[in-house]
Order: C-alpha cells, then structure tokens, then sequence
C-alpha cells in the first residue's frame, strides 16, 4: 500500500510514524512542534518529556529495568555503553545562553535543550539557547533517532524532518513558501492550511510570519487592528473581508515571531490567470462587483479605511460552487484615517520604492509614483485607480504586464457605462476619477446585467 507522507505530516505532523509505535512520545512531540513558532521553551520541555518517555520505554523493551535507574543522564549513559542500542548519530553544535559554542552527540543535545527550556541547569554557562534556530534542530535530531531506532517498523521512504509543513497551534499545514512581497512586507513566510472546529467543520487559513525584530509595532499588528476596526461596523466579518486571527501576538516573549491567520470558509487561492480564465465575463463583472462592494464599505466606514497597496495580490477568491468570491487580505499598509491612530507611512514609502514588477507597479497611481511624503495625497482616490487597473485585469480575464489596452475592453460585451467608469477610474488626474459611490453603483448596475 502506497504512503502519501505529505499528506500524513499534514494531518498528524512530521512524527506521524510514532501514532501507532507509541502513542505518548508522539502525543509529547506532536504538541512540541506544533508549538514550535509560538513558545520554544513550552516545546523544549515537551521533547524533553519525549525523551524521558522513550528512554524508559527502550530499557523496558531490552528487559534493563533492573540494571539501570536513576536520573534521566544516567539512564543515557548506560544505554550509551551498548551501540547496539542507541545508534551512534553523531554530534551536533551549538552555543549557550552566554555565548560559547559547544559539541554533543545527539542524545546529549536533546536532554541539555529540554533541561534549558525547563529551567533544570544550574547556571547560564550550562543553559543551551532557547531560540528557533537550536529548537528546530533539536526536532530534527529526535526525528532522525526515531527513524533509526524504529527503523525496521518505519517505511524506508519516510522524509526527514520538514519544517515548513510542522502544525502551527491547531492550524495543519498544507505548503510553505517564501511570498513574492518579502522585500515589502518583509513577511518572510507563507503558510495555507486549515483547522478542525469543535463540530467537525473545517476552517482554511492563509498564515503570514514576520519576524518582530525587523519591523516596529504599529506596522506588524496593522493587519490585525484593520481588521478590528471594519469589525466594529458589522455584526460578524466585514463583508468582503477574510477573518483575521492573531496566532502569536506581538506580546508573546517566547517567541520572536508574529503570526497572523487569515481565515476562510472555503479553500482560498490567490487570485491567478487560471481561475479567472474558467471563468465567463459575466462571472468575472460579478466579482468586481463584490471588491467594489468591499472598498465602498471600507471608505465610507466613520473612520475610513484605505488600502493603499492594492494589487492582485491582495484578493484571495474561494470557490463557493456557481461563483468565485473575493476577499481583501494583506492589508499591512492600510490607512486607517483617524488621529488615534499610529502612522505606518514611512513603511508604505519603503514598500512602494520596493516594487520592481510591471504587473505590480502599473497599480500605482501616477501621483503616487513620485511621491516622497503624505501631504496633498488622497488616498481614497488613489485606491480608486488601483481598483481600475485591478477590474481590467479581471475582465480581460488575466493579470497583464500593463494596463489592459482599452481596445481590448471595448471589445468585451461591456456596456458604456462601465468603459466610462473604467476610463474615470483610471484618469491621470485625481480630480478627474469618480469616488467608490459611483464605483459601487455602476459596477452594480453592470452585475445585474449579468444575472
């Protein structure tokens, strides 16, 4: 019988293979990586109690309860003496909490990272460092003796360890890429998944990691209190918006990163020239109606919301069986314009001057293009043009290099209307583009054409 891993590591984590070997060193390991990015001491001193599991399960399997007892370093370094029982694995390097490097062998390392993150060393020269980089590669150490020591219960093709696929909290991870906007957002990893309600029902998330070191407060949690604050104009989500969740907040001080999830009912896909081209024209106008729908409600809240970097990047589409439905995510450069508010403005200049890609920089405005300040921006104007480049890529059904020529356009079986909104929308001038009123109104108007 084939062994899809992927899928297993998925459902049950890079340690799947110890479910049915032994339930408790899995459970320990399991919740070790699953904590893995949010609290490296709570997983360290899970793989500890791992360890202390298995090491106790081996001197029972080779009938040694009798010989050996005492500490968990004592029962180590009798297995030890036997390389018949515990494979020789190697050794591995790494630096104390003061700085020194040091060298162990496999076993040692992982009791010496449990026992820093448990707080059992007796002073900081003997406490390995508690961070990301030695936590991943002490689940890796415990991975790699799992799968020599129950070699010959394990299928020979298990993978090695895969960092990117670990559960993330109650999130299973699906793939893992580094996403196009790093240099911008400097988001420095893209999660999809999914996770289990309590009823059973599945919830699909797109997770975004940041690393807080590199970005200052007000712009990492930007996402999150744009999202609160659309929430507080509607009784549930925010039409047209995915759900955000904070996986790990800025205020968690055992971990360095910060998580965000964007939580869908259906599976979400970025929007792409696959699934608009499945799609008929009267299809893709019904999809502009629901952004335009989104955007007039984020301008007209009490205190507006622009989204400032809109691009096809920021529309995530889930399937819903007669229709594609849209959703605004990545709103890390939102203008949220009210006085209470921080200013995220200097990181919106550094994002725009990082855009290189013609598919991406045809978005921005033209006054936004040799701006180097704020003042005599209207933003909302600004978002209006990038709306109109965004409906011409979904109407011509692809994302184009440039803006879509208006020949194109007045080929599709386009009213007038819509080409003259098109052509508002996309004016030189901001004092010459309509606002999302009439946006809203005549997209509306189109739609309806098409039902």
């Amino acid at each position: 019988m084939s062994v899809n891993f992927y899928e297993r590591i998925t459902e049950d984590g890079n340690f799947w293979f110890m479910k049915n070997i032994n339930r408790r060193i899995y459970e320990n390991l399991f919740e070790a990586e699953s904590n893995a990015l949010i609290d490296f001491v709570a997983s360290g001193v899970k793989i500890r109690d791992a360890l202390e599991v298995i090491i106790d399960s081996i001197i029972k399997d080779h009938g040694l309860g009798s010989q050996v007892s005492g500490t968990l370093y004592e029962k180590i370094s009798f297995l030890k003496k036997d390389k018949s029982i515990l494979p020789d694995l190697g050794i591995v390097k790494f630096q104390f909490d003061n700085g020194k490097l040091g060298k162990a062998d496999y076993y040692t390392y992982i009791r010496r990272f449990g026992n820093s993150c448990a707080h059992e060393s007796d002073s900081i020269m003997e406490r390995i460092k508690t961070d990301y980089p030695h936590l991943i590669q002490c689940l890796k150490c415990f991975h790699e003796f799992l799968l020599s020591y129950y070699s010959k219960r394990i299928h020979k093709a298990t993978p090695s360890f895969n960092e990117n696929l670990m559960p993330i909290r109650n999130y299973h991870i699906r793939e893992s890429f580094v996403p196009k906007d790093i240099h911008r957002s400097k988001c420095n990893r893209e999660y999809v998944g999914f996770r289990k309600g309590s009823t059973g029902r599945f919830s699909y998330a797109v997770l975004r990691r940041y690393n807080k070191e590199d970005l200052n407060e007000e712009f990492l949690l930007r996402n999150a209190v744009t999202f609160q604050e659309a929430s507080h104009y509607s009784i549930s989500t925010p039409e047209g918006m995915a759900h955000v969740r904070e996986v790990v907040t800025y205020t968690d001080n055992r971990s360095s990163f910060y998580i965000i999830a964007y939580e869908f009912n259906r599976e979400p896909h970025m929007l792409n020239d696959k699934i608009l081209k499945e799609m008929d024209l009267g299809k893709r106008v019904k999809l502009c109606k629901r952004i335009a729908d989104s955007f007039y409600d984020l301008h007209n809240y009490e205190v507006p919301i622009y989204h400032r970097l809109l691009s096809h990047e920021s529309i995530y589409v889930c399937d819903f069986g007669k229709e594609w439905v849209p959703y605004i995510v990545k709103l890390d450069f939102a203008k949220i314009d009210s006085a209470d508010m921080a200013t995220v403005f200097m990181d919106v200049l550094s994002a725009k001057e990082a855009l290189e890609e013609a598919k991406l920089t045809k978005y921005i405005a033209p006054e936004w293009l040799s701006a180097d300040d704020s003042k005599n921006l209207d933003w909302g104007k600004m978002d209006i043009y990038s709306l109109g480049v965004l409906f011409c890529d979904i109407l011509s059904g692809r994302i184009n290099t440039n803006i879509v020529d208006f020949d194109e356009l007045e080929a599709m079986d386009l009213s007038d209307d819509m080409l003259d909104l098109l052509d508002m929308m996309l004016a030189e001038s901001p004092s010459y583009r309509c606002d999302m009123e009439v946006v809203k109104l005549v997209v509306g108007e189109e739609a309806a054409l098409w039902t």
